[in-house]
């Protein structure tokens, strides 16, 4: 009796287990399509910048270059330290540092690394909800590269100036 009643937990477990990773790779999969539809087009945002502007995405054309960052990663920070070596290369495009910390939080860290007065380059806040809604779970830093609002690139993990100026330049 006591080995059928080992067998049967043993078998229940197995069970269980592999249901809930079935789950979890179901799960990832819809979660990764959703952000691919959410992302395939530049997502209609509303964002505040650290001068007190308003932002509409739906607005801005040309190449957009969205950074979603964390002033604590430092992933982020050293990707955001070669965006300031290279600002002049990025002049052509509207590039938008999104974050979902507090607005005087992005404020601080724009003017601590020194990027707060370059014109291409805007900091802006974006609450979480809608980070969530249109990025879904965020990996810092994440790039995504828009002309016209159609998806050229997308990059999860730190990105070089170079790699994005490659996108922009061979999608003419």
């Amino acid at each position: 009796m006591r080995k059928e009643s080992l067998k049967v937990i043993v078998f229940t477990f197995v069970i269980v287990t592999l249901s809930f990773g079935i789950v979890l790779v179901t799960s990832s999969v819809y979660q990764k399509k959703l952000i691919a539809e959410n992302t395939g087009t530049l997502p209609s945002l509303t964002l505040s910048d650290t001068r007190g502007h308003i932002h509409y995405t739906q607005d801005l054309r040309g190449d957009v270059v969205l950074v979603l960052f964390n002033s604590t990663c430092e992933h982020c920070q050293a990707e955001l330290n070669d965006f300031r070596q290279n600002h002049d290369r990025l002049e052509q495009c509207k590039t938008l540092f999104v974050s979902t910390e507090p607005l005087n939080d992005i404020r601080s860290f724009s003017q601590l690394i020194v990027m707060d007065h370059f014109p291409a380059f805007t900091f802006c806040h974006l609450s979480l909800e809608e980070s969530i809604k249109n990025f879904g779970t965020t990996h810092y830093p994440e790039i995504f590269i828009y002309r016209n609002h159609a998806l050229l690139k997308h990059f999860t993990g730190e990105t070089n100036v170079e790699t994005i100026i490659n996108v922009l330049a061979h999608s003419e």
